[in-house]
């Protein structure tokens, strides 16, 4: 898709969210179970589940610096980047799909250890 045209999307970015209040109101605001990521796919999965669509707006520019907030190597990323996966698949999700459950603190598990590892070898170099 192109960056620069309006596209329905499933997921909005939650640096800039525009919508009607009527539509918070009615599905709620952000969740605050989440910490920091993950809030946007809650909140863009409930607009679409009250029957609305999600739309992304190429024509309008917004200037966020993503990324800045936290250290994508960090212990505290990997953490609440699948926490906030277990949060969304347990409110939607709980006992459906225990595949999907195992599998997220399955990649939490490895991408910890990755970067564990990694940080290790990078101080001994």
């Amino acid at each position: 898709l192109s960056k620069d045209e309006n596209h329905q999307a499933e997921v909005l970015a939650g640096a800039f969210i525009w919508l009607k209040k009527s539509i918070i109101d009615e599905v709620g605001g952000l969740d605050e179970a989440y910490f920091m990521y993950g809030e946007d796919i809650d909140f863009s999965y409930r607009i679409q589940q009250a029957g609305y669509h999600n739309y992304y707006l190429g024509t309008v520019s917004i200037l966020h610096y993503k990324g800045e907030s936290t250290d994508k190597y960090s212990f505290k990323y990997i953490e609440r980047f699948y926490g906030a996966m277990k949060i969304f698949s347990k409110k939607y999700y709980p006992k459906s799909y225990p595949l999907y459950h195992l599998g997220i603190n399955t990649l939490m598990i490895l991408h910890c250890g990755y970067h564990f590892f990694r940080r290790l070898l990078l101080k001994k170099a």
